[in-house]
């Protein structure tokens, strides 16, 4: 038996990178096709501090998790990080972290610099991206799950041709059977995968 997908949670294009290069060379060495790399990403687009404060919230959990406390210490968010292993409570993790944490492992900012995250994804080996939107500020997450939709014209991508390995979808996840065919789903708020 063999995965036909990789699913990671609230990670860097960085990471991204080395986990594409594994997975591609443990599919070489079992002479199989590399399965989807997929991730679920934290997103606000235009983030009001309501919204910016729930993705921060979102990623303060992962701050004593191995593997994460490392991406966000060598972002510069050291002290966060400490704090964390001190035992500081959410709240407290959330007023430390600066915004540019929220970046960090999401795709948070203007439309813009949301798509050139995307690229960046794309770039570093990401096939699939399952869009957590904030919802705090932007009821249902409408703005920020209808912006970086594949197609839509930016001043970076004035003619719409987005990366092409990069599926992204706001579809509401379904409850029952899945399809056979693969797609990126929108995880809504407030259900948790991972750490607290």
């Amino acid at each position: 038996a063999h995965a036909d997908r990789m699913l990671l949670d609230v990670v860097s294009p960085e990471q991204v990178r080395a986990l594409r290069a594994e997975l591609d060379a443990a599919a070489d060495r079992a002479g199989r096709t590399p399965p989807t790399l997929a991730a679920w990403l934290p997103a606000a687009v235009d983030p009001d501090p309501r919204s910016l404060a729930q993705v921060l919230g979102s990623i303060a959990g992962y701050l004593t998790v191995p593997g994460y406390r490392e991406v966000f210490t060598e972002a510069g968010f050291g002290e966060a990080v400490e704090l964390a292993a001190s035992g500081a409570d959410r709240e407290t993790l959330v007023r430390s972290l600066p915004a540019a944490a929220a970046g960090t492992v999401g795709l948070v900012g203007d439309l813009d610099a949301v798509r050139a995250r995307i690229g960046a994804y794309a770039e570093a080996g990401l096939d699939e991206i399952a869009l957590v939107p904030a919802t705090v500020g932007d009821p249902g997450g409408e703005r920020t799950g209808g912006a970086p939709r594949p197609g839509a014209p930016s001043t970076e991508d004035p003619d719409g041709s987005w990366p092409s390995r990069i599926r992204s979808s706001t579809a509401r996840a379904r409850r029952g059977p899945r399809s056979r065919r693969p797609r990126a789903r929108r995880r809504r708020s407030g259900s948790r995968r991972g750490p607290p």
